[in-house]
């Protein structure tokens, strides 16, 4: 790959923004009460770490002009979204049932 047309400050962006993507990832991760998660809880820990993995997967590949597989990733990072959010807007009586169609 040429370098010609390299902006340092956009690798700058995408190293920050890794680390941004991780951080949000852990701070969610704390708020959850980590020794004995229920199945919702350790749902949504596994999703959010799903979500952050196809973020920084999502974020080189647009970064390195990979942008139809970048396409491929966004797909499956905007199911764990839609999941995420689906299942944190329900009752909770509606979580349970919701969780157990995932697994």
């Amino acid at each position: 790959m040429s370098m010609a047309g390299f902006d340092p400050s956009l690798n700058s962006i995408q190293d920050n923004q890794l680390k941004l993507i991780s951080q949000i990832r852990d701070e969610i991760s704390d708020l959850i009460d980590r020794p004995k998660l229920s199945d919702v809880d350790e749902t949504l820990v596994q999703l959010v770490g799903y979500f952050s993995g196809r973020s920084q997967t999502l974020s080189v590949l647009v970064s390195d002009n990979y942008l139809l597989d970048a396409e491929i990733i966004l797909r499956s990072l905007s199911e764990s979204v839609a999941k995420i959010c689906f299942i944190s807007y329900q009752s909770e009586n509606e979580k349970p049932k919701l969780v157990n169609e995932f697994w």
